[in-house]
């Protein structure tokens, strides 16, 4: 059921995202080459690495650590830092397949198995705008400042976050337990700026 959920919100806010920023049509992506597909010696961002001292493998612990530059999404936030900011307790990253999304990665970070206190994406450039201009002339949108990057506050199309740092973007939606939706997701995108 939450895995239903999180596919809906993040395919929405993919679709609604590639038709305000003006880029390719969504379901073009479909077509070309996913995230997952790659060529030989590559690591896709939805491999996971095994934990040496404990012996298990978490959906959170990737082979890009969440350096900056990370394709994962799971990988541009912690839980720790997804419950702060939204105020939920017991989070966990869970990925989205990228084939159910449009984007090239996708993470719900749920409380409790149940909620999903935030959903994040790396959108796929070939069909996402880059330029922050398009994103800004939604009705109530604006710019949020962030170091290193640009950042767009969307209460129109879904009370999105949009972080675009060199050539790619990012969507954070964060749903607090208590306060503003905005607050939450100003808490967050500098932590995403930092590792996208």
């Amino acid at each position: 059921m939450i895995r239903e959920r999180l596919l809906a919100i993040l395919a929405a806010t993919t679709v609604l995202l590639a038709a305000c920023g003006g880029g390719a049509s969504p379901t073009s992506a479909l077509g070309g080459t996913s995230a997952s597909e790659t060529t030989a010696g590559e690591t896709t961002s939805t491999e996971s690495t095994e934990n040496e001292t404990e012996g298990e493998t978490t959906a959170a612990e990737t082979t890009d650590g969440g350096a900056p530059g990370s394709a994962d999404a799971c990988g541009l936030l912690t839980a720790d830092e997804v419950a702060e900011a939204t105020g939920y307790d017991n989070i966990e990253a869970q990925p989205v397949p990228d084939a159910n999304t449009g984007a090239l990665s996708g993470c719900g970070f749920v409380s409790n198995g149940a909620f999903p206190a935030a959903i994040l994406a790396i959108l796929d450039p070939a069909n996402t705008n880059t330029d922050p201009t398009g994103y800004l002339a939604l009705p109530g949108s604006e710019e949020v400042q962030v170091s290193g990057a640009r950042a767009i506050w969307m209460p129109g199309a879904g009370y999105v976050m949009i972080v675009i740092k060199g050539g790619r973007v990012a969507s954070i939606q964060a749903t607090p337990k208590e306060g503003d939706f905005d607050d939450a997701a100003r808490k967050l995108v500098q932590k995403v700026a930092d590792r996208l």
